[in-house]
């Protein structure tokens, strides 16, 4: 049997369903057979990429996506379940004007998943570029091409719109994804972190507190050598 053809086309938001069952294939874990497999407690779910629709269409491990639409969230064994993510919430990402999302379809299954903005290739600087802020492909549907025709619409739709640079973002721990964006020509440009506010200003107070006990202590250490030396200089004068 014979696949079906790979199309790409911009997503509007009657396809949230389609982009939100992509995106909650990519983000559940692989299975083994028998079920899905659970991630093991105590691992950081991996970074999200950046970008404005970013937050929307990424999900946490494990979801589901029903025939209504809707993305269910399980939570780990003996806790409540995670509160389900409605496909409406991706349908408004998919109306906001300043992002374009690809849908990349396999017949009428959607099988792959690109965000796509304009910016600059960095902040403050005057270089125009696309930036890919989600490249999501169907585990089912990988080696297919489907990530190579999504690219290929980004890089027309970058034609289109007079912008000479493509800014791709890719999490730090897959490999994978690096490698299939180094064969193409990407070349590292920044690495980005991320953190909470709240666990920054912590952070912040901790290392300012350490770096003042250290400048007292400093402070204390030269005071305690003048008075040394000055007893030694009085000492001395005694003496002769």
């Amino acid at each position: 049997m014979s696949r079906s053809r790979v199309v790409v086309r911009v997503a509007g938001p009657s396809d949230a369903p389609g982009v939100a069952a992509v995106v909650a294939a990519v983000r559940e874990p692989r299975s083994t057979g028998g079920g899905p497999e659970r991630a093991p407690r105590g691992r950081p779910a991996p970074p999200r990429p950046g970008g404005p629709v970013a937050d929307v269409l990424v999900l946490e491990p494990p979801v589901q996506v029903d025939p209504a639409g809707v993305v269910v969230g399980e939570g780990p064994e003996g806790e409540a379940p995670a509160p389900a993510v409605h496909a409406d919430a991706v349908a408004e990402a998919l109306r906001r004007p300043d992002v374009v999302v690809l849908l990349a379809e396999a017949g009428e299954r959607a099988v792959g998943v690109l965000v796509l903005r304009r910016g600059e290739v960095l902040p403050l600087s005057d270089v125009p570029a696309a930036h890919v802020d989600q490249l999501a492909v169907a585990p089912a549907d990988r080696r297919r091409g489907v990530g190579r025709a999504l690219l290929a619409a980004a890089a027309r739709a970058a034609d289109a719109d007079g912008l000479e640079r493509i800014v791709v973002s890719a999490p730090p721990t897959g490999r994978e994804a690096h490698r299939f964006l180094a064969r193409l020509g990407f070349s590292p440009l920044v690495v980005q972190r991320c953190a909470s506010v709240p666990a920054l200003r912590r952070s912040l107070r901790a290392q300012s507190a350490g770096s003042c006990e250290a400048e007292d202590a400093t402070r204390r250490d030269a005071v305690e050598r003048l008075l040394s030396r000055r007893r030694r200089e009085r000492g001395l004068s005694v003496t002769a």
